[in-house]
């Protein structure tokens, strides 16, 4: 690309976000209202979640006219009829906005410079953590398929339902501004996502506190203090420093889209929940719940029962029919989302069964350590303080304990079941730093003692996660190759770049992922990662795959890991699949000679044509 036709494709990718803002404005906000910075991002959000569910009912519609046409005369008809202003207000100044995003940038550090990192250049020369890869690869396959779900380019004669909202919203970025679909995902989208989070973390706690500084403290307290350790983290012993910086401890954090996206959609419904009493900002809280399905499906499970248990706060308060019909409306909406966009191998079937605080064997150990410490310290505040809570305050403590009382008799055994709690603990972990700032620095004078036991609280809260945070930079930007999940590509990007995208299906004798010296087994994520090839068997795990399919796909690839060329089954082999070509790392079994025509060569990796 020459230097006009970058700044052409920066342009239109200003239109695409300036459209999600439009968007989600026209849907979301009330008549003639101006934003603040805060419902911004929601309404910014909304456009995002808008675009990538029309791009998606697209393919499941048969039609590009559901999105390029029916999306557009939704927007600027919910424009003429509801008048929203598109303003945005900075009643209070720039400096307050200004400085959360500037906390909120530099505690997301890791998550630019991986993003910078991965997205730089023609084809994605590193990967950190295993799913970039395997959702770069959605991506690809989404570019290039009408139908839904897209057929994956790991697995051929393969797809499966998922949550492809994230990746639908690249996929189609990408498309209208020409950019490389790794930059827009990785350096682009996904930081994007995670300093609007931030951001309205931010508006969240101001709207509790009341005041600049306490949310900033707030903030603060939720960034660095999010995930802490009361079993396995010792002090006082001479490992402390390598617990804290051990690459999956504390503040320790890695790409991940459809996460990142689901993080937002539930701030946006916790920030709406905080003016329940206007329409607008209620049904937008049902708007994100019912998306969720389509972004984030574990993430459905807390978000929907946190709503829901403010629902049912307020019929007790005062019953209403309407709030009663929009709770059944949106359930029956989540579970329709569900069963078109999400419902899968994958995502379906499980078990469930009676178990007493079935939470704690859903969660991770790290999640419900986490879970104890907050709520030490919660109680611990409130038996010193006194402090009430606000409407507000209690709302957000529905939402952060909904999921916990779901589960605190039962317990549900699906693929991924801790990724319930991997939200529902950062709900918990929102609530007590806006309940310990609030508590600690209420309105009067503080006694010496106070303030010594609030400061020395708060350090001992963050410092941990600060040190990790700090020792996460240098990492990811001396030593990449000690990140998460790292993956050097260049090597098998070289032999990848000389076999066509068209009409081409890759087969290979190595299946491992090269991460973590090849712990990964049947999931080689490069190979349609990097550049979007057609392969018959490269991830034999994600997917939902039974285990005869497994077995059935990688004893064919075995062929190829054989001390001698095995002609006769590998030419029944490609009577039912019509391969194309062969990659052979040179460092795996494979036969010693291959009769087949040699394309190209490196140090690593060999490329055959049939």
């Amino acid at each position: 690309m020459d230097i006009f036709a970058i700044l052409f494709s920066c342009l239109k990718l200003l239109l695409v976000l300036g459209f999600c803002y439009a968007a989600g404005t026209s849907l979301l906000a009330a008549r003639g209202e101006r934003a603040s910075p805060g419902l911004a991002v929601i309404w910014f959000t909304g456009g995002f979640c808008l675009v990538a569910f029309f791009f998606l009912f697209s393919k499941i519609a048969g039609s590009s006219l559901v999105f390029f046409v029916g999306l557009p005369a939704l927007v600027a008809a919910s424009l003429l009829i509801r008048k929203p202003a598109l303003r945005i207000s900075f009643d209070g100044g720039l400096a307050a906005p200004t400085s959360a995003l500037a906390l909120v940038t530099l505690t997301t550090i890791p998550i630019l410079i991986m993003g910078a990192r991965m997205g730089a250049g023609e084809y994605p020369a590193e990967f950190f953590a295993g799913d970039s890869p395997f959702f770069l690869q959605q991506v690809y396959a989404l570019m290039r398929t009408d139908s839904y779900p897209p057929p994956s380019l790991e697995t051929y004669g393969f797809s499966f339902k998922y949550h492809y909202g994230f990746q639908a919203f690249v996929a189609i970025t990408s498309i209208l501004t020409g950019l490389k679909p790794h930059f827009v995902m990785f350096g682009v989208v996904q930081p994007m996502l995670e300093l609007l989070a931030g951001l309205l973390v931010y508006d969240i706690c101001r709207r509790l506190s009341g005041r600049h500084g306490a949310a900033m403290l707030c903030l603060a307290l939720f960034l660095l203090g999010s995930r802490q350790y009361l079993l396995t983290f010792q002090p006082l012993d001479p490992s402390w420093w390598a617990f804290i910086t051990h690459e999956e401890n504390f503040n320790f954090r890695y790409p991940n889209g459809p996460d990142a996206a689901g993080l937002l959609m539930a701030l946006c419904v916790i920030r709406c929940a905080l003016e329940f009493e206007r329409t607008n900002m209620r049904l937008a809280a049902l708007f994100f719940t019912c998306l969720l399905a389509v972004f984030k499906l574990p993430y459905l499970i807390p978000v929907g029962a946190g709503i829901g248990l403010v629902y049912c706060n307020e019929m007790r308060k005062r019953f209403s029919v309407r709030l009663l019909f929009e709770t059944g409306a949106a359930a029956l909406l989540s579970v329709l989302a569900y069963m078109v966009f999400s419902q899968g191998p994958a995502t379906a079937g499980g078990t469930a069964g009676l178990q007493f605080a079935g939470f704690l064997a859903m969660s991770m150990p790290w999640d419900n350590e986490t879970l104890l410490i907050l709520c030490a310290a919660v109680v611990a505040t409130a038996a010193a303080t006194r402090q009430r809570l606000t409407d507000n305050m209690f709302k957000l403590l529905l939402i952060a304990a909904a999921p916990y009382l779901l589960f605190c008799l039962w317990r549900l055994n699906v693929e991924n079941e801790y990724q319930i709690f991997s939200l529902a603990v950062r709900g918990v972990a929102l609530f007590a730093a806006a309940y310990l700032v609030t508590a600690w620095s209420a309105d009067g004078q503080k006694p010496a003692g106070r303030r010594i036991v609030f400061s020395a609280l708060i350090v001992a809260l963050t410092l941990p996660g600060m040190l990790s945070l700090l020792n996460h930079v240098y990492v990811v930007s001396a030593h990449p190759e000690q990140g998460h999940e790292y993956a050097d590509n260049h090597a098998v990007a070289d032999a990848l770049s000389h076999i066509p995208l068209q009409n081409t299906m890759i087969a290979t004798n190595d299946l491992r992922y090269p991460a973590n010296g090849y712990s990964r087994e049947y999931r080689q994520f490069q190979l349609a990662g990097i550049f979007g090839h057609q392969n018959f068997g490269a991830d034999l795990v994600y997917g939902g795959f039974r285990e005869s399919e497994r077995n059935r796909y990688a004893n064919f690839l075995k062929l190829f890991q054989m001390e001698t060329w095995n002609a006769a089954l590998i030419n029944i082999l490609r009577q039912k699949v019509k391969i194309t070509h062969l990659l052979i790392h040179k460092n795996f079994a494979h036969a010693s000679e291959i009769p087949l025509l040699l394309i190209y060569e490196n140090d690593s990796y060999r490329v055959y044509q049939f």
